[in-house]
């Protein structure tokens, strides 16, 4: 190990992928936030920079360090192989006044001589949310603390009213997929094998592993069904369910996480996450709050099989998706989910309301009748026209009904 590295730092084998542009990167602004699911490298990346910074120390959280008191006594004892004179109070004091771990804290922080880099892996294992409290309080009163941490999971670090008064860096999970240069030298079999990998991966690392450790012979589709499989069944049945049902829209906060899948708040938030960690679905932060996606590959998969196998609850929660698109004025996602709903009067009702870019309005009317297409093909193609084909044939099959 370098003489140069944190105290802790694992270490890293021989071959790993090595990413100098995501490497730099870490230890640039005061916390550097490493998000992504497992298996994409983070520990990877983050050790690569820690070889080479000093003095510090390196924290992963385990299940016997992942409250507060235990986290911070870990520190402690690493931070003495490194200068950091951290002295906790004993744990009837600490109960009594939590006040008094935080301020030790900052003494101890504030009080060392010169810089000092602190990495915290695995920190979506922490329970509760003092420890990142306590990170921040620290960040804001010691100039000369650098904190990196490793997480699958978004957490209070990377809301944007803390980039009001600390410059934090997100290394997200976009920033983590693998490139073709990646996975070639991951995977090996040159630059055709790594573009195809890429091309059925989408550079995803659970998903590159699982295509990889299944063989050559396999659809990604398939690869995508026994991922699933294995990865929901571990899992409370409600899991499977409330991906499914969050897997209509392209996105989702939890606001629509909530209406979709039924469940309240407390448990829509316990849900994400769990997916969120299992690399399922990824998040990012957006000014209004935190939004989640599920890999494209398995948002398909997870689609597919809810309208196979419940077409009246993939239908009705389409109309929920689209309603909420909606609202948001995203009309382009509303139509899309009421075409998927086949609720052709809504779709046409979206289009006439919402300015869909395939119509233009000729005069007041009640459906997509009242619009003359503004490409030849464009409106008629779309099944939110009135006169397309599939909206024709569901009305002269409702009238032939009727």
């Amino acid at each position: 190990m370098s003489e140069r590295a944190l105290f802790g730092v694992p270490r890293i084998p021989d071959g790993m992928l090595t990413r100098p542009a995501l490497r730099d990167g870490v230890g640039r602004t005061p916390l550097t936030v490493v998000r992504g699911p497992g298996g994409s490298g983070k520990t990877v990346l983050l050790s690569q920079w820690a070889a080479g910074t000093a003095p510090g120390v390196w924290v992963t959280v385990e299940p016997d360090r992942s409250d507060r008191l235990a986290f911070w006594s870990a520190v402690a004892e690493a931070g003495a192989h490194a200068g950091l004179e951290l002295r906790m109070p004993p744990p009837p004091a600490a109960r009594a006044d939590p006040g008094a771990i935080r301020s030790a804290l900052v003494r101890a922080f504030r009080d060392h001589a010169g810089r000092f880099a602190l990495v915290v892996d695995d920190a979506h294992e922490l329970r509760g949310p003092l420890v990142l409290e306590d990170l921040l309080e620290i960040l804001h009163a010691c100039p000369e603390v650098v904190v990196a941490v490793g997480t699958r999971t978004q957490s209070a670090l990377e809301a944007p009213s803390r980039a009001l008064t600390l410059d934090i860096a997100v290394i997200a999970p976009d920033d983590l997929t693998f490139s073709a240069g990646d996975i070639e030298q991951l995977a090996g079999g040159g630059a055709e094998r790594a573009t195809e990998l890429l091309e059925a991966s989408g550079g995803n690392a659970l998903l590159l592993r699982a295509i990889l450790a299944s063989g050559a012979q396999r659809s990604a589709s398939a690869v995508v069904r026994d991922l699933l499989t294995a990865t929901l069944d571990r899992q409370a049945p409600e899991l499977a369910a409330f991906a499914s049902s969050v897997a209509i829209p392209d996105d989702v906060d939890a606001a629509l996480a909530e209406q979709l899948s039924g469940a309240d708040a407390q448990e829509a938030s316990a849900m994400l996450a769990a997916l969120e960690s299992g690399g399922l679905l990824v998040g990012r932060q957006d000014p209004e709050g935190p939004r989640y996606r599920l890999h494209p590959l398995v948002r398909d998969e997870l689609r597919d099989d809810l309208r196979r196998r419940y077409p009246e609850r993939y239908r009705r929660l389409s109309l929920v998706a689209s309603a909420a698109a909606e609202a948001q004025g995203r009309y382009l996602p509303a139509l899309r989910h009421a075409v998927d709903a086949e609720d052709y009067a809504r779709a046409s009702d979206i289009c006439l309301h919402g300015g869909s870019p395939c119509c233009v309005r000729r005069e007041p009317a009640r459906s997509c009748s009242g619009f003359r297409c503004a490409t030849s093909p464009g409106c008629r193609s779309s099944p939110s026209c009135s006169r397309s084909p599939r909206t024709r044939e569901a009305s002269d099959g409702r009238r032939s009904s009727s």
